[in-house]
C-alpha cells in the first residue's frame, strides 16, 4: 500500500491482491467451506433445545439482545417460546432441514400440533428452502403450521447481494468516500473520516480496482461457496451470478444446490398462497423508505430499508423511487386485492400495497432501517 501511495500506481496489482488474501484470510478463514457449502471447520450456532422457560440465565439474555420478546413471554408465556439458530453462511439446505428438525421437535416437547413461526431477515430465506422441501416431499405446510409472521424476510433475497455477485460494487469513486464508508462505519464515526481522509491519497483507478479484487476474491475463494449466501441473492440477478462465479467444475455441486434455491425463489409464492388456501395464517412486517447501503449501483432508487429491497419484504409491493411520491394520477395495481373498497395506498403516497402478494396481512413501518427493527 505505501508502495502504492508513492508510486500512485499498483504495479501489478500487487497491493490490490494482497490486501484481499490479508483481508478475506482474516475474516473467513476460519469459516471456510468446502465444494459441498459445509464449514471446514467446527462452525455452528448456539442451540437451544428447550422452551426459553428452561434455557440458562445467560441464553435469555443473549435472546433478549437480539429480539424484543419479552412482551411476548409475559403475554403467552416463556414456555411457549423456542428459538432457532444457524450460522448465517452456512449450507441453505442443511440449515432448513435443521429447521425442519427443530419444528417437529418443538411440537413433540410443547404437546401441540402446529406453530407459530417468525422468519427474520435471512430467515426469509431459509423459509423459502423449507417451503420448497415440503413441496417436494409432498407435505402440506397446514399439517405444522398455523401462523407464519415474516419479519423484514429476504424472501426474493438482497439487491445488496444480487448487484454485487453479478456486477461487483459501485463504480463511482465519489460514492466510495462521501457514502460508503460513513454508511458502513455512521457518519459521526472519527474511524469513517480517518478512512475517508486516506482514500482519497489513493489514485482512484487504482482504489476502485483493489475494492473490485478484494470482493472478488472474497466470493470465488471462500464466500461463494455459502450457499445460504447465494440464497440472498435475488431470482432476477442469479443467471448473470451465476455466470460470473459458478461456471467451474469445482463448483459443480454449489452450483446443483443454488439451482434448487432459484426454483424454490421462483415458486415461493405459490407455496404461499397455497398454504393460505389450506389455512394457514400468514402475516408480513416491512420496513420502507430507507435506500439501500451505497454498495451497488442503484442503492440511490431502489426502494428498500437499507439491507433488503421492499419488493422482496413485502412480497411484491410497487413502491416510488427513494426520495420520491407516487404520480397524483396513480392508479393503485390492484395485483392481489380484488376488493374496490380497498386503498392500499400508503397514506404518504409511496407504496401501493396491493400488488404484493398478501395486502391485508402485511405491515410497513416509515423510514425504519432494517438493522433497528429488532429493538421496535
Amino acid at each position: 500500500l505505501v508502495d502504492m501511495l508513492i508510486s500512485q500506481e499498483d504495479k501489478e496489482q500487487r497491493a490490490a491482491h494482497a490486501v484481499a488474501d490479508l483481508l478475506c484470510e482474516t475474516l473467513m478463514g476460519k469459516q471456510k467451506l468446502d465444494e459441498n457449502g459445509r464449514f471446514i471447520n467446527d462452525i455452528r450456532a448456539t442451540e437451544y433445545k428447550s422452551s426459553y422457560a428452561l434455557l440458562s440465565e445467560h441464553d435469555q439474555e443473549t435472546i433478549f439482545e437480539h429480539f424484543p420478546l419479552e412482551y411476548f413471554t409475559k403475554h403467552a408465556g416463556e414456555d411457549k417460546l423456542y428459538v432457532f439458530s444457524y450460522p448465517s453462511l452456512d449450507n441453505m439446505i442443511d440449515i432448513a432441514e435443521r429447521l425442519d428438525d427443530f419444528i417437529q421437535f418443538v411440537k413433540e416437547d410443547s404437546g401441540y400440533d402446529k406453530v407459530n413461526i417468525v422468519p427474520i431477515s435471512q430467515g426469509g430465506s431459509v423459509f423459502v428452502a423449507l417451503m420448497q422441501i415440503y413441496a417436494d416431499e409432498g407435505r402440506s405446510l397446514a399439517d405444522d403450521f398455523n401462523k407464519i409472521v415474516f419479519a423484514v424476510p429476504a424472501l426474493n433475497g438482497s439487491t445488496l447481494v444480487g448487484e454485487i455477485l453479478e456486477y461487483g460494487l459501485v463504480d463511482d469513486d465519489k460514492a466510495i468516500y462521501r457514502d460508503l464508508i460513513p454508511a458502513l462505519l455512521g457518519e459521526d464515526n472519527m474511524l469513517s473520516y480517518l478512512i475517508n481522509i486516506v482514500l482519497r491519497f489513493f489514485p482512484n483507478a487504482d482504489l476502485n480496482n483493489l475494492l473490485d479484487i478484494v470482493f472478488d476474491t472474497f466470493i470465488s475463494e471462500y464466500a461463494g461457496y455459502s450457499t445460504a449466501l447465494w440464497g440472498l441473492c435475488p431470482a432476477e440477478n442469479y443467471p448473470g451470478a451465476r455466470e460470473r462465479y459458478l461456471t467451474d467444475e469445482c463448483m459443480a455441486n454449489i452450483a446443483e444446490q443454488t439451482d434448487w434455491f432459484y426454483n424454490a425463489q421462483l415458486n415461493y409464492k405459490d407455496n404461499i398462497l397455497k398454504a393460505v388456501d389450506e389455512g394457514v395464517q400468514i402475516f408480513d412486517i416491512v420496513d420502507y423508505n430507507v435506500p439501500l447501503y451505497p454498495l451497488v449501483d442503484s442503492a440511490a432508487t431502489i426502494p428498500a430499508d437499507g439491507i433488503i429491497q421492499l419488493d422482496s419484504t413485502s412480497m411484491g409491493a410497487y413502491a416510488a423511487n427513494v426520495g420520491e411520491t407516487l404520480p397524483t394520477d396513480y392508479v393503485q395495481k390492484n395485483t392481489h386485492c380484488s376488493n374496490p373498497e380497498h386503498n392500499h395506498i400508503s397514506p404518504d403516497r409511496v407504496v401501493d400495497a396491493s400488488a404484493g402478494l398478501l395486502p391485508d396481512t402485511t405491515f410497513y413501518f416509515d423510514g425504519q432501517r432494517h438493522d433497528l427493527t429488532q429493538h421496535n
